[in-house]
């Protein structure tokens, strides 16, 4: 079985404030493609609605994802992004099989 952790986050953002989250996600993903352990951290934007985003993360291993989630950048790009979404992001995380 492989160690690699697979994320899909997904976030729903307010259509008025959709150029606030992207500066907020790509400071976010600059910091985080730089972490010990990220194999791949990326950010796709539904095409049928602009407020739409997920990102699709690998991580080298679960210690390796426990550790972006202590991660200054994160917990201030949470805190950022909180009041612009419509609802509360969906999170979940995989492993290949």
């Amino acid at each position: 079985m492989s160690t690699v952790i697979h994320v899909l986050a997904q976030f729903k953002v307010q259509p008025e404030h959709i150029e606030t989250a992207r500066n907020i996600f790509a400071k976010l993903i600059q910091h985080t493609q730089q972490e010990e352990g990220c194999l791949s951290y990326m950010l796709l934007n539904a095409t049928q609605d602009s407020s739409s985003f997920t990102f699709v993360e690998r991580w080298a291993s679960e210690d390796a994802l426990k550790k972006h989630e202590g991660a200054a950048h994160l917990i201030e790009a949470v805190s950022n992004i909180g009041s612009l979404l419509v609802q509360a992001p969906d999170v979940q995380t995989y492993r290949e099989v």
